[in-house]
C-alpha cells in the first residue's frame, strides 16, 4: 500500500514539475518576444508601445490568451487533437482523414516494434504531425517504480523513435 502511495505521489510531483516547466518556458518565450518587439519599436523610432506597459500588470495567462486571440482574429474555435497509446491498426485511417481535412494532430506513442508500426511513425512525421513520447513499456509498475526507471523508459522510447524517424 505504501508503494502505491509513493508511486501516486511521484506521478503527481512529475506532473507538477512538468506544468511549472511549461509555464516557465511560456514566460521565457513571451519575455523574449516582448524584448524583441521593444527593440524593434525603439529602432523604428516609435518607442515602447502602449500595450507593452499594460501587459506588465497582467498575468502570464492573460497575456498568452490575448496574444493567441490576436493570431486568431476571427476568434474561431480551436481544438487540439491528440491520440494516445498508438500507433494502432487504425492509425493509417486516422492519418488519411486528417490529411483529407487538412488537420494536424499529436500522437503520443508507445513502443510497438514491427515494420508496420515503423511505417506509421514515419508517416506521422512525414505528414507534419507531432510525434510525442508516451512510454516504452507502458507498464506503470515499472515506469513509476522510481525516477531512474521513469527516465530509462522515456529514454528508451525516445531513442527508438529517433532511430526510426530521425526526429528527437
Amino acid at each position: 500500500m505504501k508503494d502505491r502511495k509513493k508511486i501516486r505521489f511521484l506521478g503527481i510531483m512529475m506532473c507538477a514539475v512538468f506544468v511549472v516547466m511549461m509555464f516557465a518556458s511560456c514566460k521565457k518565450y513571451i519575455d523574449t518576444k516582448e524584448t524583441m518587439g521593444n527593440a524593434q519599436s525603439s529602432s523604428s523610432g516609435k518607442g515602447i508601445s502602449s500595450n507593452t506597459k499594460s501587459e506588465s500588470s497582467k498575468t502570464l495567462e492573460q497575456v498568452y490568451v490575448e496574444r493567441h486571440a490576436s493570431q486568431n482574429p476571427k476568434n474561431k474555435k480551436v481544438a487540439y487533437l491528440t491520440f494516445d497509446d498508438g500507433p494502432t491498426a487504425l492509425t493509417p485511417k486516422i492519418l488519411d482523414i486528417l490529411k483529407q481535412k487538412g488537420v494536424k494532430a499529436t500522437f503520443f506513442v508507445i513502443h510497438h516494434e514491427s515494420e508496420e508500426t515503423a511505417k506509421y511513425y514515419k508517416r506521422i512525421v512525414k505528414e507534419g504531425h507531432q510525434l510525442a513520447i508516451h512510454s516504452y513499456s507502458h507498464d506503470y509498475e515499472k515506469v513509476y517504480k522510481n525516477m531512474d526507471a521513469f527516465f530509462a523508459d522515456y529514454k528508451k522510447i525516445q531513442d527508438y523513435v529517433y532511430k526510426i524517424t530521425g526526429v528527437k
